[in-house]
């Protein structure tokens, strides 16, 4: 519904062109009404579904650990994927309980936010702080940096694998911010 009625709008916006350049005496559309249409609920991501996701990478894939704190790190503190990859551990405020998502400026709307610590991010944050790559200041650097230390890319592969393995196809890393 919404893609028809976003097509419809669009194919009235060139017609009306066409009439002010005098290309139509008449818009073809004008009795044509948007469709209603009533969006799909989606379920929220359960705790138990996050978890199994994340087994089943550690389970069956390479980067399976890194996976699972990213997926935890978005489920705890509402941050979106890229915004995820891009943290630093430069962003955790320890002495304060807080952290800056955005800080790069590279957030949805250029604007960096805070997330003061629940206990889940807390406790997350501090077992990745123990197995975190000491010759990087991301949180994922990536597995393919050589000498440079740059950010992982993304780690949709690893989702998808996971997915197959649990057979939970609907849950994507988005689910994660609607989660929190």
């Amino acid at each position: 519904g919404l893609t028809l009625n976003l097509a419809i709008s669009e194919l009235r916006s060139v017609l009306k062109r066409g009439v002010d350049d005098g290309w139509l005496t008449r818009l073809p559309t004008e009795n044509l009404r948007p469709l209603k249409w009533t969006p799909k609920k989606r379920e929220l991501a359960t705790l138990a579904e996050i978890e199994k996701v994340c087994q089943a990478a550690i389970a069956h894939t390479k980067n399976g650990v890194e996976f699972a704190d990213y997926v935890w790190l978005m489920a705890f503190c509402g941050s979106r994927m890229t915004e995820t990859l891009g943290l630093k551990w430069s962003d955790v405020d320890w002495a304060n309980r807080q952290l800056t998502i955005g800080a790069d400026g590279q957030s949805k709307n250029h604007k960096s936010r805070v997330v003061d610590f629940n206990p889940m991010l807390e406790r997350h944050l501090k077992e990745m702080w123990q197995r975190r790559a000491p010759d990087s200041q991301w949180m994922f650097p990536s597995p393919l940096r050589g000498e440079q230390d740059r950010a992982a890319k993304n780690l949709r592969v690893t989702l998808v694998l996971a997915r197959k393995e649990t057979g939970l196809g609907r849950i994507g890393f988005h689910d994660c911010r609607h989660f929190f």
